[in-house]
C-alpha cells in the first residue's frame, strides 16, 4: 500500500496496483490521475450533479440529467462527446461515443461496493473499489495501455465521476438506516422503563 503523502485528504486514500505507476491522488476535492510525476487528468469531485475533466488544454463537461432514464452527458465546447446510459433499476450502464464504441460500467455492492468498467466484449479496462468507508480508503486498478489515449482517460475520468457518486448514495443510505437503528434501540429502552415502571 502506498504511504498518502501530508497533502492529500486523509478520508479519501486510495489503494494501487504496485506494478502500476499510474495513481489518483486527492486534495481538496480534486481527484488527479498521476503517471509517476506528470498528471495525466484532473476532476472536480465537489458536486455530485456536474464537473469538468481537464486534460491538457482540453476541458471537458460532465452533467447528470434525466430521473427515470438518467444519462451522463460529456461535453466539450458545447459538443457532446459521449453519454452514460443509466437505468436506475439496473447495475450496468453503457457509455457510448460518435464513432459508435461503447463501454459498460457494472456495479456490485457485495460483498464490497465496486465499480467495473470493460469493453464490450467483457476486457476490464478499470476498477474502484471501496475498501472502507471511514476512513474513505479506494483501491483503483487499470492497465498502462489505457492511459494513452484521450478516449480511454477520459473513461477513467468518468469512473471518477460516477464512483464517487455511488459512494455517496452508499453513506446516504447506510447513515439512514443507522438512524432508524438509533430510533428503534432509543424507542426500545423508552418502553422497557415505562415497563418497569408500571411493574
Amino acid at each position: 500500500m502506498k504511504k498518502v503523502s501530508k497533502r492529500t485528504s486523509p478520508l479519501k486514500k486510495v489503494v494501487h496496483d504496485k506494478a502500476l505507476s499510474v495513481a489518483w491522488v486527492y486534495k481538496k476535492g480534486i481527484a488527479t490521475l498521476m503517471d509517476g510525476k506528470v498528471e495525466l487528468i484532473s476532476i472536480d469531485l465537489h458536486k455530485k450533479s456536474k464537473s469538468a475533466i481537464h486534460l491538457g488544454k482540453s476541458i471537458f463537461e460532465i452533467s447528470n440529467k434525466g430521473y427515470w432514464n438518467p444519462k451522463t452527458i460529456i461535453e466539450r465546447k458545447n459538443k457532446k462527446i459521449a453519454f452514460l446510459n443509466r437505468n436506475i433499476w439496473d447495475n450496468i450502464a453503457t457509455l457510448h461515443f460518435p464513432d459508435e464504441s461503447y463501454f459498460e460500467f457494472h456495479v456490485y455492492h457485495h460483498p464490497t461496493l465496486i465499480l467495473i468498467i470493460s469493453l464490450k466484449d467483457g476486457t476490464e479496462i478499470c476498477s474502484f473499489q471501496l475498501l472502507s468507508a471511514k476512513p474513505k480508503l479506494i483501491k483503483f486498478t487499470t492497465k498502462e495501455v489505457y492511459t494513452k489515449s484521450e478516449k480511454h482517460l477520459l473513461i477513467l475520468g468518468l469512473g471518477q465521476f460516477v464512483f464517487q457518486g455511488i459512494v455517496k448514495e452508499y453513506h446516504i443510505g447506510h447513515e439512514t438506516r443507522d438512524a432508524a437503528k438509533n430510533n428503534e434501540n432509543k424507542e426500545g429502552q423508552v418502553l422497557r422503563k415505562i415497563v418497569r415502571a408500571k411493574a
